[in-house]
C-alpha cells in the first residue's frame, strides 16, 4: 500500500511538474522568442556585414559619416542628394566605436535588431501577444533582410526604419488615451519627416502612409479624426520647424532645396509613369519570393474587404476594432508603399524589400482576423506562413551571405582566411570583387592594392584628393575630404546647370588645401567618377597642368605635384 502511494505521489507531482514547466514556458516564451529574434538580427547582420567592400556606395556612408564628425555642415561644407540624418548617424558610431568599417556594420546590426524589434511590436499589437509564432516570424523575416544585404548602414533602411517606428507609435495610440494618445502620434508625425531627411521617395511614402493609418486609427468619429490627424501634422510642423532652423542658422537652404530638393525629385519623377503607377498589375510585379508575399497580404485584404461589405455582423465587429483597421490599411498599403519606392529609387531589387516579411505576417493575420479563422479551425494559415517564409528567409539569407545584391560580387568568392591588413579595415573578409560584367575590360581588384595604397597615403602624411569611388580613403587615413561633393554622379543631384559653379567651388577647395597628391582610380561602377569623365573642366585641366604620374597600387594611380 505504501508503495502505491508513493508511486501514485510520483506520478502527480511529475503531472504538476510539468504543468509547471509548460506555464513557465507559455509565461517566458514570447519574450524569449523577441530576445532570440533581436539576438540573431543584430548578429547575422554583423556576420555578413564584414563580408566585401563595395567601394561606390559604402564609401558614401563612410565619407559622409567622417566629414560630420570632422566638423563640415551638411549643404553647407558639402553636398549630396539625401537628407542628413543618416550621416549623421553613423558619424555618432563613429564618435562611439571609432572611425572603421566595422563601426559601419555595427551601425546596421542595430538598426536591422531595432527594425526587428519594432516589428514584433507592431504584430503583437494588431494580433495579439498569443500569437508568439506570428510575432517571431514577422521580427525574424524582417530582422534578417533589413540591413544585412547591403551589409553597412544606409540611407533607405533608416528610412524605413524611421517608417517603422512611426507604425508603431500609431499602433500603440489605439491603447492609449487623451494627451499621451496624441503624444504617440505626433511623435509619429516626426518620424515622417525624419524618414524624408533620411530618403526623400521614403519620406514621401512614409507621409501619405501615417496620415492614411491615422484616420483609420481615430475611426469613425469625426471629431477624433480631426484631432488625431491635427496631432501627428503638429509632430510634422515641429520636427520641419526644428529642421529648419538648423538649416538656416548653422547650414544654407539654398544648397538643400537644389541639391537635395529639386533634382532629386525630377530624377523620381522620370523613373516613374502615372500609367503604372495607377494600374496594380503592372505596378506589383516584384522579383522573387516577395510576389508570393504580396498574394497573401493583398489576398486576406480583398478577403476582409468583401466580407465587410456583404457580412454584417463581420463589418461592426471587424470596423469597431482599430487594430483591424489598422491592420487591414498595412495589409494594402505597405506592398504599394514598398514597390513604387522599389521602382523610384531604380536599385537592386533585394535591398529594396526589406519590409516583405511584414508584409507576410500582415497577410496571415488578416486570415486570423475572419470568421473561424484561429490556427485550430484553420491548420493551413500557420502552414502556409511557414511555407511562404521559409522560401523568403532562404532567399534572404543566400542574397546576403554571397552579397548578389552588388554585381561586382561574383557568387562563391568568399575568402574567409583573407583579410585586409589595414587597421581601420582588419575585420573585413575579402570577396573578390571585379567589375567584370559591368565594364568587362576593367582589373581585378585585390586587397593587396589597398593595402599598399593605404600604407603609401600614411607614409607620405598629406592631405590628398580621392577621383573615383573610393573616398572611404580619407576618413581611414585621417584626411579631412579637400572638396565638397559628396560623390560624383551627374544628373543625381546636380545638372549640367550646376556644373560651372561646382567646378569653381571644387578647385578653389582643392587649391586652399594645397593638394599635393592625387590618387586616382583606374576603374569605376560609374565612370563619370574618373577624372578622366568627369564633368568639371576647370579641374581637369589644373590636374592636367600640375601633377606628374607616381607610383601604382593595383588600380589607384597616384598623381604628384
Amino acid at each position: 500500500m505504501a508503495v502505491e502511494k508513493a508511486i501514485l505521489g510520483g506520478a502527480t507531482a511529475l503531472t504538476f511538474g510539468r504543468a509547471g514547466v509548460w506555464s513557465e514556458v507559455r509565461k517566458w516564451g514570447p519574450a524569449l522568442v523577441r530576445i532570440a529574434v533581436v539576438l540573431w538580427s543584430f548578429i547575422w547582420t554583423y556576420i555578413v556585414g564584414h563580408f566585401g567592400l563595395y567601394a561606390f556606395d559604402q564609401s558614401i556612408m563612410f565619407d559622409g559619416g567622417w566629414r560630420i564628425l570632422c566638423g563640415q555642415v551638411p549643404f553647407k561644407d558639402f553636398i549630396m542628394a539625401f537628407g542628413p540624418l543618416s550621416f549623421t548617424v553613423q558619424a555618432l558610431f563613429f564618435k562611439l566605436f571609432g572611425v572603421n568599417w566595422t563601426s559601419m556594420v555595427l551601425a546596421a546590426a542595430f538598426a536591422g535588431a531595432i527594425a526587428a524589434l519594432s516589428v514584433m511590436r507592431i504584430t503583437s499589437l494588431l494580433f495579439g501577444k498569443k500569437r508568439a509564432w506570428l510575432i517571431g516570424l514577422s521580427g525574424l523575416l524582417v530582422g534578417t533582410s533589413f540591413q544585412s544585404m547591403f551589409g553597412t548602414l544606409w540611407i533607405e533602411q533608416i528610412g524605413f526604419l524611421a517608417c517603422l517606428l512611426g507604425i508603431q507609435m500609431i499602433c500603440e495610440s489605439t491603447r492609449a488615451r487623451n494627451r499621451v494618445r496624441f503624444l504617440y502620434l505626433g511623435l509619429a508625425g516626426a518620424l515622417a519627416v525624419m524618414a524624408f531627411l533620411a530618403k526623400q521617395n521614403v519620406g514621401v511614402l512614409t507621409f501619405v502612409l501615417l496620415s492614411i493609418l491615422t484616420v483609420l486609427a481615430a475611426a469613425p468619429e469625426p471629431k477624433d479624426i480631426v484631432k488625431c490627424l491635427f496631432s501627428f501634422l503638429i509632430g510634422v510642423a515641429v520636427a520641419v520647424s526644428v529642421f529648419a532652423l538648423w538649416l538656416v542658422t548653422y547650414s544654407d537652404p539654398h544648397l538643400f532645396i537644389r541639391y537635395a530638393l529639386q533634382v532629386p525629385s525630377q530624377v523620381g519623377r522620370d523613373r516613374i509613369s502615372l500609367k503604372t503607377l495607377f494600374f496594380p498589375p503592372w505596378l506589383l510585379q516584384p522579383t522573387g519570393t516577395t510576389q508570393w508575399c504580396y498574394a497573401v497580404s493583398l489576398g486576406a485584404a480583398f478577403q476582409c474587404m468583401v466580407l465587410v461589405i456583404f457580412n454584417r455582423g463581420f463589418r461592426e465587429s471587424f470596423l469597431a476594432s482599430p487594430g483591424c483597421r489598422l491592420a487591414f490599411g498595412l495589409a494594402i498599403g505597405i506592398p504599394f508603399v514598398q514597390r513604387i519606392f522599389e521602382m523610384t529609387t531604380m536599385n537592386i531589387s533585394q535591398n529594396m524589400l526589406s519590409l516583405s516579411g511584414l508584409i507576410l505576417s500582415l497577410g496571415i493575420g488578416l486570415f486570423l482576423l475572419l470568421p473561424g479563422g484561429s490556427e485550430k479551425s484553420r491548420p493551413w494559415i500557420p502552414v502556409l506562413a511557414c511555407f511562404v517564409g521559409s522560401f523568403l528567409f532562404v532567399e534572404i539569407a543566400f542574397f546576403s551571405w554571397n552579397r548578389m545584391l552588388r554585381p561586382v560580387f561574383p557568387q562563391k568568392a568568399h575568402n574567409l582566411s583573407k583579410r585586409l591588413h589595414a587597421p581601420e579595415l582588419a575585420n573585413v573578409f575579402w570577396i573578390s570583387p571585379t567589375l567584370a560584367g559591368v565594364h568587362p575590360t576593367d582589373p581585378e581588384l585585390n586587397p593587396q592594392d589597398i593595402d599598399a595604397v593605404c600604407s603609401y597615403l600614411r607614409s607620405q602624411k598629406k592631405d590628398f584628393l580621392v577621383l573615383g569611388d573610393s573616398s572611404y580613403l580619407y576618413g581611414i587615413n585621417g584626411v579631412v575630404p579637400p572638396q565638397p561633393i559628396l560623390y560624383f554622379q551627374t544628373h543625381h543631384f546636380y545638372d549640367d546647370s550646376d556644373i560651372p559653379r561646382l567646378d569653381e567651388w571644387v578647385l578653389s577647395s582643392v587649391k586652399k588645401r594645397d593638394i599635393r597628391i592625387i590618387v586616382r582610380e583606374k576603374s569605376s561602377v560609374f565612370p563619370a567618377t574618373l577624372d578622366a569623365d568627369l564633368p568639371l573642366p576647370k579641374v581637369i585641366e589644373w590636374v592636367s597642368d600640375n601633377f606628374r604620374p607616381g607610383p601604382t597600387f593595383g588600380n589607384f594611380e597616384i598623381l604628384l605635384r
